[in-house]
């Protein structure tokens, strides 16, 4: 199953609107930017940056950046 960290005006529905037209298995949680959900040590140690949106993909890998998502 993938999960998709994002937040809202931060591209994360781009990358779920892919997810939703792949069908794919994935699990969405939301950060809250405003709370710096994004800079809290569990976050960090999936994406360093503490930047969203990040896809974390069934084999564990993170990836950053909507684009390159």
């Amino acid at each position: 199953m993938y999960k998709l960290y994002g937040a809202k005006q931060a591209g994360s529905q781009v990358v779920q609107a892919v997810l939703e037209a792949a069908g794919a298995d994935y699990k969405m949680i939301w950060l809250d930017l405003s709370k710096d959900e994004s800079r809290t040590d569990e976050y960090l140690q999936i994406n360093p940056a503490g930047v969203v949106p990040t896809l974390v993909l069934p084999d564990g890998q993170a990836m950053m950046e909507s684009a390159a998502i």
